[in-house]
């Protein structure tokens, strides 16, 4: 905007000009490219959730039904989710959901059916774990839950406390379940604490993903597997951001692009 005597104007306006044809030819083969690339990557989600729903049957593909509002898990809590996932750690009968997400640097033997305890207190009653998992080798693993919650000061002192309190002569581990995003945080907080205990970095997409592989587990209940579907779904939609795959085919342009991508890396990784 132009300023005359002090006063803003359009005047501007009568010297603006469209840039050259070529600019916009331009533009138009970017536009063109980009629509066929994500034509490329839906045509390979499609493939992949197809692939999944046969797989899952009866049950239907994740990504199939909107999870983001689920009333049976409280959505807004960490202690539901938490609830949720000991649940089905400890009712697992192939253990697949531990393997998976814990990784292959936890080396548990197997991870099968374990105790889990929820709201373990501390000795001086201030601090309470959300988990602990007792495997049947005698091992154990101590994991704090995030959902998007960056408050992780009292977490060193937890872990403290608990393993002061139960982990004497045993094998114990300490953990914390975040949301990818939040990892960079987590690691900026971690470098501010002297001398910190080691705490181990779990993500939800490795909840997510193991969930998926034992839900292919034909030795897990079918009520295990219900159950697995519904919290599998609210990870990805509500922690991870993915999004039902109805609601991705109303959206347009990046926002589109952006959903697919997402969903697709997960059944990727979920698929091999």
């Amino acid at each position: 905007m132009d300023v005359t005597k002090g006063n803003p104007t359009w005047a501007f306006l009568r010297r603006f000009r469209v840039e050259t044809e070529a600019s916009w030819r331009s533009l138009h083969h970017w536009i063109t490219s980009a629509t066929a690339a994500l034509e490329d990557i839906q045509r390979e989600l499609d493939e992949l959730e197809r692939r999944w729903a046969e797989a899952l049957a009866p049950l239907d593909e994740v990504s199939a039904i909107d999870w983001r509002n689920f009333r049976p898990l409280r959505l807004g809590r960490e202690e539901a989710w938490s609830d949720w996932l000991a649940h089905l750690l400890e009712q697992s009968a192939t253990g697949e959901l531990a393997r998976c997400f814990l990784g292959t640097e936890f080396a548990v033997a197997d991870t099968r059916r374990p105790n889990v305890l929820r709201e373990v207190r501390t000795a001086n009653g201030e601090r309470r774990a959300d988990l602990v998992i007792e495997w049947k080798s005698g091992e154990v693993l101590h994991i704090e839950v995030k959902t998007g919650d960056q408050d992780f000061d009292k977490t060193f002192e937890t872990a403290d406390l608990l393993s002061a309190k139960y982990g004497s002569g045993r094998t114990w581990t300490d953990a914390i379940l975040l949301p990818p995003e939040d990892e960079g945080r987590w690691h900026q907080a971690a470098e501010k604490v002297a001398n910190p205990r080691q705490i181990r970095t779990l993500t939800w997409r490795g909840v997510a993903v193991g969930a998926r592989r034992a839900l292919l587990e034909s030795k897990e209940s079918t009520s295990w597997r219900a159950w697995a579907q519904s919290f599998c779904g609210a990870v990805e939609q509500r922690i991870l951001g993915c999004q039902p795959a109805d609601f991705r085919g109303s959206q347009h342009g990046l926002a589109r692009r952006a959903a697919v991508v997402l969903q697709l890396d997960l059944l990727r990784e979920a698929s091999k």
